[in-house]
């Protein structure tokens, strides 16, 4: 299963491009544009993924390369959403906030 590969890759850096552009632009309206990058987390079709029988060590594999060794909730993206929009982010914009257990490291 490809993680990583243009398909995905390509969108996802698109809309980074996106949320920056409007940070830029919006910014001196006191609009703040950030998004959120969501890693492999233990919910929906990652959850599916997870629980597939025969690919147990692909899974296995997965989580050995993440820092924190599991794998995240949506909970985990649910906050990362909630603090981007409270007044404590009120100085952050233009920002990608890797929520990946430190996949991308």
């Amino acid at each position: 299963v490809p993680l990583r590969d243009i398909c995905s890759a390509a969108p996802k850096a698109a809309i980074e491009m996106l949320f920056r552009g409007v940070a830029l632009e919006e910014g001196r309206f006191g609009i703040r544009s950030n998004c959120v990058a969501p890693g492999f987390i233990d919910a929906g079709l990652g959850h599916e993924l997870i629980a597939k029988p025969g690919i147990e060590d692909w899974v296995d594999g997965l989580r050995k390369m993440l820092p924190m060794k599991k794998f995240g909730t949506g909970e985990d993206i649910a906050e990362a959403v909630l603090f981007l929009l409270s007044e404590k982010a009120k100085y952050i914009t233009g920002q990608s906030l890797a929520v990946d257990g430190g996949l991308q490291l």
